[in-house]
């Protein structure tokens, strides 16, 4: 490995630790920023691939232009402003890193670096929620947002422990490392990541026509220890999803309340939204739009992903996350039958997207930005593994016709 290498490693690697810790990761994106320019007018003008291209580029600048004109149409406010800002430069630093992830060995580290990061926030959760007795904040905020960061990133640990080793005892290091994780989530007590966890893994099953994620043997210590775990705290675990089943718990009705104060949010600006930004949104539901029946003030975003964005940006906006998502989500469906490396990494990206949209039923993760990094972070991951390891088999398959 030359020292350049060694040093686009290296900071590809801090990214992904300051992103999911939040220390100093506005450092990083400035050292991300200056590493893509030195890559790509000093060293090499690399040829993006068209799968990167169609699934990443082209859906996220329509998200953009969509977002932005949403704004231009609310008339610019300093508030919108600020949260495009923010958003675009998530965005743009997802497509340097799809630029810099070119090689499989950055794609090791960078999926490596994702699975430390999980193993870190895994240990201090289970030690913070045992030291408290109950739930917690997390590195990055409190247990709804480290249930939706562990939930994106165990994934990865399924496509390592196939394509990143070829050592038995790292293989299962990363079998550990998902267990743990696995007792993490349940320790947030996220309902909304626990549903997107349990409906991904059936829905999986079902289009695949077979356990595909994990062998019998493994998933059968899977299920073991996932018992264990039930057994041990069954008392709180029944009595979260009782709360959650239970519409007369004032939880579950309050979200309902949200849920309609949002719609009507939506029927009253349906083009561009009330305007982007958490303050606008808890201004509104306080002062204008919060039903009689409901108790909760306060509220910074209406607690569903859909309701999210055709609230804040109307169906404009709605429509850019809509081709935003569903771009990358319906190419790895399109690609992910057969055994050829890339249509596994098709199935691991599709139940990555499956469990978070369906925990998003529930919850608003991307009205938060240190979310959307992590989001985009482990998208441009699978895109970016999928695109090298498909290109490597269209070139083998080309020379065996030769």
């Amino acid at each position: 490995m030359t020292k350049r290498e060694l040093i686009v490693n290296i900071f590809l690697f801090l990214y992904i630790m300051s992103i999911n810790t939040l220390m100093l990761f506005r450092v990083m994106n400035i050292l991300i920023i200056c590493l893509f320019f030195y890559e790509y007018f000093v060293v090499n003008k690399l040829a993006i691939s068209q799968v990167i291209k169609r699934i990443y580029y082209l859906p996220t600048i329509i998200f953009m232009f969509l977002v932005t004109l949403t704004v231009v149409l609310n008339g610019c406010n300093s508030e919108d402003i600020s949260s495009l800002r923010r958003l675009i430069e998530c965005f743009v630093i997802g497509g340097m890193l799809c630029f810099l992830l070119s090689d499989k060995k950055r794609i090791i580290v960078f999926g490596s670096a994702n699975i430390i990061a999980l193993l870190i926030i895994a240990i201090q959760y289970i030690y913070a929620s045992m030291i408290n007795m109950g739930r917690v904040p997390g590195l990055i905020g409190g247990p709804n947002l480290v249930g939706v960061q562990i939930l994106m990133l165990m994934p990865i640990c399924l496509v390592a422990r196939r394509y990143f080793t070829n050592f038995k005892y790292l293989s299962i290091l990363n079998l550990g490392v998902f267990l743990l994780s696995g007792f993490a989530l349940l320790m947030t007590e996220s309902r909304g990541s626990w549903l997107g966890l349990g409906l991904a893994l059936i829905i999986a099953f079902l289009v695949n026509g077979r356990p595909y994620l994990l062998t019998v043997k493994r998933y059968s210590i899977i299920i073991m220890c996932a018992l264990i775990i039930i057994i041990g705290n069954s008392n709180y675990i029944i009595s979260r999803i009782n709360h959650t089943v239970n519409y007369t718990e004032n939880y579950t009705v309050e979200r309902i309340y949200i849920w309609q104060s949002s719609l009507n949010m939506f029927k009253d600006n349906v083009w561009s939204g009330i305007g982007i930004g958490g303050e606008r949104f808890r201004e509104l539901y306080d002062n204008q739009y919060m039903l009689s029946a409901a108790k909760e003030k306060h509220i910074p975003h209406p607690h569903n992903l859909l309701l999210f964005y055709l609230s804040e940006t109307g169906i404009l906006g709605f429509v850019g996350f809509f081709i935003f998502f569903m771009c990358p989500f319906l190419y790895f469906i399109k690609n992910m039958l057969g055994e050829e490396a890339f249509s596994v990494i098709a199935k691991y990206a599709f139940f990555f997207l499956l469990s978070f949209v369906i925990s998003q039923m529930v919850d608003s993760a991307f009205a938060f930005t240190k979310i959307l990094r992590i989001y985009l972070a482990v998208l441009v991951f699978f895109i970016s593994a999928f695109a090298l390891y498909k290109r490597d088999y269209v070139s083998v398959e080309a020379d065996k016709n030769v």
